[in-house]
């Protein structure tokens, strides 16, 4: 009786179990449908070396999901085309780039999400599309590897030209340059005491260069204000001068005016002048001609003999028989 007993709590047990591990794995499973719930494709143009199914997914460092599915385009251009798994609440944003990335030195490879929260909407597939595409950008390892084969060649270029550079007619002309270059620097040693003087003679120059700018600034600036206090004496003189010759202008006006009233009224006067006057003053003119010749005559004979002009001539002596 106690042995059936014993083996009926062995039972119950075991399928209480059975049904714990049933309603775990259920729970578990639910859990997993719920965490991963949103598929994204990823296309990449790079080699994808070192990812696979299962690699981890982060976004700004934080695990989010999982690469669910890795395949080939089977046309040009022949892109890597990434399924990726992630949870519900990932804020993915057409803003969201992703980025492949390796784990330490392990080598294998690991996607990175990274995007501006501020801007842009939520991601969503477009016509035609299985899956929201999240665009991918070159990793520094691919862009490393995609131009290494430009390195090199620019490096075998690099070499060939250090050693056409290093050939013995190079090598035979950097000895003499060498040469050369140390005679200049044994001269230049040997006459250090010149240079060093021509040098100070150079600063000397260069001071008094410098006391003779400042004067000629000073001097400059001397003129400058010379020029311009008699440029303002001009000025106000010219103003004077234009004061004067306008008041001259006017009077001249003035004048005018004048002269040409007086000569309105003396037109008839001066034509009776200009046509009996004239005759009259000549006439007087001749006249006043002779009286001159008669004053001029007995002017000479009053200074030749003032008695005789007095007195008449009184040595006539005895008339002739």
């Amino acid at each position: 009786m106690e042995t059936r007993s014993n083996a009926v709590a062995v039972g119950a047990f075991v399928i209480i179990g059975m049904i714990a591990l049933a309603l775990f794995v259920m729970w578990l499973g639910r859990a997993s449908v719920s965490e991963v719930s949103q598929r994204y494709t990823i296309y990449f143009s790079e080699s994808v070396s070192g990812l696979q199914e299962g690699s981890r997914v982060l976004f700004r460092g934080v695990p989010v999901g999982q690469v669910a599915v890795i395949a080939l385009e089977q046309e040009p251009p022949f892109r890597v085309d990434v399924t990726v798994e992630l949870r519900e609440e990932t804020p993915i944003l057409t803003t969201t780039t992703a980025t492949l990335s390796s784990q330490g030195l392990t080598g294998i490879a690991q996607i990175e999400l990274e995007g501006d929260m501020q801007d842009g909407a939520e991601l969503e597939a477009a016509s035609g599309q299985r899956y929201p595409v999240i665009p991918s950008r070159q990793s520094a390892l691919g862009a490393v590897l995609t131009s290494f084969p430009d390195l090199l060649e620019r490096a075998t270029v690099m070499i060939d030209r250090a050693s056409e550079f290093v050939s013995p007619e190079n090598e035979a002309l950097l000895r003499e340059l060498t040469v050369e270059m140390l005679t200049i620097v044994r001269t230049f040693s040997s006459r250090s005491d010149e240079i060093g003087h021509l040098i100070d003679d150079g600063s000397a120059l260069v001071t008094n260069l410098d006391g003779l700018v400042s004067e000629l600034r000073v001097d400059t600036a001397r003129i400058s204000d010379d020029v311009a206090t008699m440029i303002a004496d001009v000025t106000e003189n010219a103003d004077a001068a234009a004061a004067q010759f306008s008041e001259m202008s006017a009077s001249i006006n003035e004048t005018a005016k004048t002269l040409d009233a007086i000569l309105n009224e003396s037109a008839e006067g001066i034509t009776d002048f200009t046509s009996g006057g004239l005759n009259d003053i000549s006439l007087l003119v001749t006249d006043l001609r002779a009286l001159s010749q008669d004053f001029s005559r007995l002017a000479r004979r009053l200074e030749r003999s003032p008695s005789d002009f007095i007195f008449g001539n009184t040595g006539q002596g005895v008339p002739a028989p």
